[in-house]
């Protein structure tokens, strides 16, 4: 390898410019599935551009960060400081999410909204592919629609970050999934930052999920995270006519009382989604549905708490995504006086996921006996394991034909099992 100085780099780092060896590369990413597929898709630009994805002692590691949390932000710099002293040869790049005046040395800081200009560290001339061929180490295959947010929650970083809306071509959409199905994926995830603020040229998220309903070779389709106030009736149609429609979607409720609610400038209330939910059941066959909520926000007391568990024991979510409330500079609520500490938010955020792990036991009892179609993602000890059609984890007891890891199988349960449910291969 020879290795030229080209003192116009900033701090005067090495270009490393290869002579019969391909530049090498490596992408760690955090956060959410935004972040996952935009670094799937710098990957393929690299690799178009004659760079080498690479585990072994690569040139450049780019850091893909998560700002939504201190914790997000901690575990990016735990990484960096361990890539120092394990590959102190590697340029380490930060990408994604991230304040701008972070205090984290490297070689290039990039943010997710300048991301086009990672290209210019290796001197290549680069017209962007815009759409995956495949989504590597992954059965299932995310789809990035949207882009940006501006409702500017109290708590909430990311529209600071991520401030310009995108939404993506609806002919770029269904050759992106053309191409995907034709690597062999069978189920795709649709994710935005605001998916439901997908607009293009008049077309808005019913448009992209006829399209899917066209695609042959996808067998179904699932919708990432979804904000509340956003599925109206137009939306509810789409998913309950469709064919392929995955029956299961991550709400983003935050919290199930309305006083912290209006804190949090989130523009509904608790009995609005208690509607939603009842009318996405009655409508759409074993419909399940999944909740985000941050416990202990600012002057959250004892009684109002208690509401989330409450509405987790009611309505009996199959999965709780919570989180302890993190400060984050910037936001409204960075001032808002708190009460509580780290650790007593940390353990509001653990009992109600004590509380959801409890209820699912008893819940998921009316699963046994029925198939289940599940997507079989890897082999755990002695089950294979995967998703069901509404997102219920299943353990498949082994069998002497081993399927092939991304296909949608069908399943018949046996027994709650664990997280989930335990059954075999019909």
């Amino acid at each position: 390898m020879l290795c030229i100085l080209d003192l116009t780099t900033p701090k005067g780092h090495l270009y490393k410019t290869m002579i019969n060896k391909k530049i090498t590369f490596k992408i760690y990413t955090f956060g959410c599935k935004v972040n996952q597929y935009t670094s799937s898709l710098l990957r393929e630009n690299l690799e178009e551009i004659g760079l080498k994805y690479s585990d072994e002692k690569p040139d450049y590691i780019i850091v893909n960060m998560c700002s939504l949390t201190n914790n997000a932000v901690r575990k990016s710099r735990l990484l960096i400081n361990r890539i120092k002293r394990e590959e102190p040869n590697s340029e380490i790049i930060l990408s994604g999410c991230f304040e701008e005046d972070i205090d984290i040395d490297c070689y290039r800081k990039i943010h997710t909204r300048e991301r086009e200009k990672i290209y210019e560290i290796f001197k290549k001339d680069h017209k962007n592919i815009e759409y995956l061929s495949e989504f590597h180490d992954h059965s299932r295959a995310f789809v990035m629609i949207q882009e940006g947010c501006k409702n500017f929650c109290s708590y909430c970083i990311v529209p600071l970050m991520r401030n310009k809306m995108y939404s993506k071509p609806i002919n770029l959409f269904k050759k992106e999934i053309e191409f995907i199905a034709g690597n062999g994926y069978k189920e795709i995830v649709l994710t935005g930052t605001h998916i439901n603020k997908y607009s293009y040229k008049g077309k808005g998220l019913s448009d992209i999920i006829k399209i899917i309903e066209k695609n042959p070779d996808i067998q179904r389709f699932r919708i990432s995270s979804i904000e509340p106030d956003d599925i109206n009736d137009e939306f509810i149609n789409a998913i309950s006519n469709s064919k392929k429609f995955a029956p299961h979607l991550h709400l983003s409720l935050q919290s199930a009382d309305n006083r912290i609610l209006g804190l949090m400038k989130r523009n509904y209330k608790v009995e609005k989604i208690k509607e939603l939910i009842s009318t996405l059941k009655d409508k759409i066959e074993r419909f399940e549905f999944s909740v985000y909520i941050i416990a202990g926000f600012p002057g959250e007391t004892k009684e109002e708490f208690n509401q989330s568990v409450k509405f987790i024991k009611e309505n009996k979510p199959i999965l709780v995504h919570a989180f302890p409330f993190s400060k984050r500079k910037r936001t409204k609520a960075y001032d808002m006086k708190e009460y509580l500490t780290n650790k007593e938010k940390k353990e509001r955020a653990s009992q109600l996921r004590d509380v959801q792990a409890h209820v699912l036991k008893k819940y998921l009892q009316k699963y046994i006996n029925s198939t289940l179609s599940v997507l079989v993602e890897k082999y755990e000890y002695e089950f294979y394991t995967g998703y069901s059609e509404n997102y219920i984890k299943v353990y498949i007891k082994n069998s002497n034909q081993r399927p092939i890891e991304g296909s949608i199988q069908k399943v018949k349960i046996e027994e709650v099992y664990k997280d989930g449910l335990k059954g075999s291969f019909k």
